[in-house]
Order: C-alpha cells, then structure tokens, then sequence
C-alpha cells in the first residue's frame, strides 16, 4: 500500500496544470529509528567535539553540506525572501550527508566513522524512495 501511495503522489500533478517541485517521497522502517537517532547524536557530537579541539573549518564544512543541499518548503514555512518566494527551510538529509561525505574525505577519523555510521543508519531506515518528474535526482 506505502508504495503504491508513493508512486501516485509523484506521478500526479495534484490538480496543478504542472508538476510541483522538487516531489519525493520515502517509505521508512521506524523501527529503525531508534540506531539512527543514536547514530546522528554521536555524528553531530564528533562534530562539536572537532570544533572544540580547534577544528575551526568543520562548521564551514557543515556550511557548505547544507548550502549544496537539496531545499525544499516545509510545512510551516511562511517567510517570503526579498524575491517573493517562500523560505525552504527543510533539508533532504540523505543529500546533506553525501555533501558532507564528499566535502570531508580526509578529516578525523572519529568524525568520519560517526558519518559512516550515521549514513549507513539513514540508509537502513528507507525501504522505498521515489521522486517525482522535474525533481533533481538525490
């Protein structure tokens, strides 16, 4: 039923003459939940913990992982930019965490195991992922 549920939703236009963008949709197993959470607590500790040891580049590096993300509106986002448009102020994790993966290949060790491990948990929670036409491809 979740798939079937995810592949209407991106392949309809919901009454729009065009499709929205960017459209996707996850399927997630929550009872993985848990091992992720725990898993993202270590990887953002490592990250503080980096930058308290004098690893002054890791919130540039953080930075520029989520201002190379995939934005999209959230729910409650209302704000409108001096362009008119309103805020995206959800962020597509999974991109998140390859842009900080492939900005950080050499850093600590400890910061590259707390990624791995908090990429391989995300990964184990999606069971189905689609987006829809006109959505970059993340």
């Amino acid at each position: 039923v979740g798939k079937s549920i995810i592949d209407t939703f991106t392949s309809s236009k919901q009454g729009l003459w065009r499709h929205m963008t960017p459209k996707l949709l996850t399927l997630v197993d929550m009872s993985k939940y848990p091992t992720f959470n725990t898993k993202l607590g270590a990887f953002f500790d490592e990250i503080i913990h980096a930058y308290t040891e004098g690893d002054q580049s890791i919130f540039t590096l953080v930075q520029r992982a989520l201002e190379g993300s995939l934005r999209m509106t959230a729910a409650l986002d209302s704000q409108i930019s001096s362009a008119g448009e309103v805020s995206k102020s959800a962020v597509d994790f999974g991109n998140f965490l390859k842009n900080f993966g492939d900005g950080c290949p050499f850093g600590s060790a400890t910061v590259q195991t707390a990624h791995k491990e908090v990429r391989d948990a995300y990964a184990s929670l999606i069971k189905y992922f689609k987006h829809g036409r006109g959505s970059p491809d993340v």
